[in-house]
């Protein structure tokens, strides 16, 4: 395996099941939080088995400073190159966690070390999702399905790719990982999630870049198809609120004029609806 592929292997995507939630922000009231997504230790551990071999990882830990309120540790984690002859180390550190203090520590130490290798960098460019909440905290178990179907969208936006399907190891099979990232309450017991329906739209907005146009305002649009294909420029004209980057369209309408050049053509969006 070469360098390259190690890294794409690595840093891919993980399945909706994989991925959990927590909130980092409430409203005033308590009654909507704003879900960011993350993986735990094990998704980590099952990925590291996957592409590189369960005996050819191993991480270690170390004290790193214990002077201010929170005890800290670092983690190295090693990946074995076959090519080389010889053992990789990449290293991050974190602090000890509120809930489960040692034990939280040392699994987000190990989290960012796996980002040092990729696992799971891509969740950093994800945006959150306000959801509705129970007992000012907990993400409630109707809002799961939207946040996988949300998170399919964004993957796909943001990679051009849809992500895998469910692994062999679903998160209801598992125990909750010991503490959610940076100290945060463990997630509520939610009920077990089922496979999101396939992605419903037709193209993932890349880039809206607004444009004036003699007719008027409009924008120049970077279309990503659902299904795989080249990206697409088109143009749409008036006012749109509703068309930012990253957003996801169906029931799109283009319909394709000639271009100022002789012998060219341009594609203009007629219709289009926002996919839910």
């Amino acid at each position: 395996m070469t360098e390259k592929e190690l890294y794409e292997k690595m840093s891919a995507p993980f399945a909706s099941s994989d991925v959990e939630w927590r909130v980092s922000n409430t409203s005033k009231d308590k009654s909507r939080g704003l879900a960011v997504p993350y993986i735990d230790s094990r998704a980590i551990q099952y990925r590291l088995d996957a592409v590189v071999g369960p005996f050819s990882w191993r991480s270690s830990y170390q004290a790193w400073h214990q002077s201010d309120k929170k005890a800290s540790q670092l983690c190295t984690l090693s990946i074995y190159m076959k090519e080389r002859g010889e053992w990789v180390d990449k290293c991050d550190g974190a602090e000890n966690t509120d809930i489960e203090p040692i034990k939280g520590g040392i699994s987000d130490s190990f989290k960012r070390a796996a980002v040092m290798w990729g696992i799971g960098r891509y969740l950093y460019s994800l945006e959150g999702v306000w959801v509705s909440l129970k007992d000012g905290k907990y993400i409630v178990d109707s809002e799961y399905a939207r946040l996988d179907s949300t998170y399919e969208k964004m993957v796909f936006t943001l990679t051009g790719q849809a992500p895998p399907k469910a692994t062999a190891h679903q998160r209801a099979s598992m125990p909750p990982d010991a503490a959610a990232p940076d100290g945060q309450p463990a997630a509520a017991p939610k009920a077990a999630k089922t496979s999101p329906p396939p992605l419903q739209f037709d193209y993932a907005v890349k880039k809206a870049q607004p444009q004036r146009f003699k007719s008027g305002s409009g924008f120049v649009l970077s279309l990503v198809p659902a299904q795989k294909g080249p990206e697409v420029v088109a143009y749409l004209q008036g006012e749109h609120p509703d068309i930012a980057d990253g957003i996801c369209l169906r029931n799109v309408k283009l319909a394709k004029v000639p271009g100022a050049a002789e012998g060219t053509t341009i594609n203009i969006m007629q219709g289009y609806e926002i996919a839910a």
